[in-house]
């Protein structure tokens, strides 16, 4: 009997994430929680279905794809992040959050994915490498010789893709199109397509993020990324997302930091009345 009872305890096949993790050295090195968009999609939705994963940080040249992320589950190497999530939904129904949505808005969070994938990368590439401001923040994770190449392979990549060759208001301007769209779909609801998340979420959601992270780390002075709290619904999507999703984000740290430095400030006040006790004798 206690022979069988071992067979029957098999453990599940673990998932296992690969990613680029956090960027490196100080002078804050987890305040970005991965430096892929692509890797924080695949996290965000694996949260929102509820499953538990393995994190190991990696180079992306290792990967199947020579890109992160990627996956080893059950024996098999899921090779990028659309990849994941669709061998996920298929491995139980409960995965699967797009099930309920209609024909047109399975072909609106397509669009959006894409939309995601090409113009939200291009601003948060520029405002990560180009700009100045942002690249103190990010460029930080490297070495001096390492930075050198990589912005300057970033900034050629940026001119291949055409974000490179507008300016900073320019570019504002192509993140408020974006933004106006994404907000305009995103009315008064919880999430884009109701009161629950959706695989479009787990994508928009992930460079919203990201790039608000950039933006509030830098200051909030970098004009490219200024739109981002320009629409209120989309502020309170970004908070949602990261109180219920991204509990180490610096964006929630910086919520409740103030709160942390205002108990601070009480304490000495509270004590203040006590060194006026021996003042109150003198006229006696």
């Amino acid at each position: 009997e206690k022979k069988e009872e071992k067979k029957e305890e098999k453990k599940e096949p673990e998932f296992i994430l690969f990613g680029m993790g956090p960027p490196q050295g100080p002078p804050a090195s987890t305040d970005i929680i991965d430096q892929s968009p692509f890797v924080r999609k695949t996290e965000l939705y694996l949260h929102m279905v509820g499953i538990e994963y393995k994190k190991v940080k990696t180079s992306p040249s290792k990967g199947p794809r020579k890109q992160v992320p990627w996956m080893h589950h059950d024996k098999k190497v899921i090779p990028d992040s659309d990849d994941i999530i669709a061998y996920v939904k298929e491995l139980d129904p409960a995965y699967d959050l797009d099930k309920d949505l209609t024909p047109v808005e399975q072909s609106i969070s397509h669009l959006l994915k894409v939309q995601s994938a090409k113009e939200f990368l291009g601003v948060m590439l520029y405002a990560a490498f180009q700009s100045d401001i942002g690249w103190a923040v990010v460029g930080r994770s490297f070495n001096f010789f390492v930075k050198i190449f990589v912005r300057s392979s970033m900034k050629s990549r940026l001119h291949d893709m055409g974000y490179g060759r507008l300016s900073p208001q320019e570019l504002a301007n192509l993140l408020t199109k974006n933004l106006h769209a994404i907000s305009t779909i995103l009315g008064d609801k919880d999430y884009l397509f109701g009161d629950s998340p959706t695989s479009a979420d787990a994508a928009v959601g992930a460079f919203l993020v990201y790039l608000n992270e950039i933006y509030t780390l830098g200051g909030e002075k970098d004009i490219i990324l200024k739109p981002l709290h320009e629409f209120d619904n989309l502020v309170q999507y970004v908070k949602r997302l990261v109180e219920k999703y991204f509990p180490s984000s610096p964006l929630k740290e910086k919520k409740e930091d103030p709160e942390k430095e205002e108990a601070e400030e009480e304490e000495p006040k509270e004590e203040e009345p006590k060194e006026e006790e021996p003042k109150e004798e003198e006229p006696k």
